[in-house]
């Protein structure tokens, strides 16, 4: 994070195809100097005053698929894919509808 030279990162899975999972990233003195809304038995020592209960085990999998899925893939090779089959995009409706668009990958696009 300190490449970023950010204080907080706050994301959501599901905008690169993973689950509804939050992700909060913040320094350990931001944590400690805000206070969140919590219940009396949790816990008052950073980090675990912001964390709800027992994790979701199944969407932090799943969001750890997602994430090494785009990382093995790239997002070049998504937007390519995702291009060729939307018929609504610039570069798809210029191609010829007859011909499914494999751009050097194994399966053809479904149209």
């Amino acid at each position: 994070m300190d490449a970023l030279d950010c204080d907080a990162l706050v994301c959501s899975g599901y905008k690169w195809f993973g689950p509804h999972q939050s992700i909060l990233w913040a320094r350990p003195e931001l944590l400690e100097w805000l206070e969140p809304d919590k219940l009396r038995p949790s816990p008052d020592t950073v980090p675990e005053r912001w964390e709800f209960g027992t994790p979701a085990f199944e969407s932090l999998a799943g969001l750890s698929a997602a994430a090494r899925y785009v990382i093995d893939l790239g997002y070049d090779e998504i937007r390519a894919h995702e291009e060729c089959c939307s018929p609504g995009s610039s570069k798809a409706s210029n191609r010829s509808t007859a011909s499914p668009c494999t751009a050097g990958r194994a399966t053809a696009c479904p149209r």
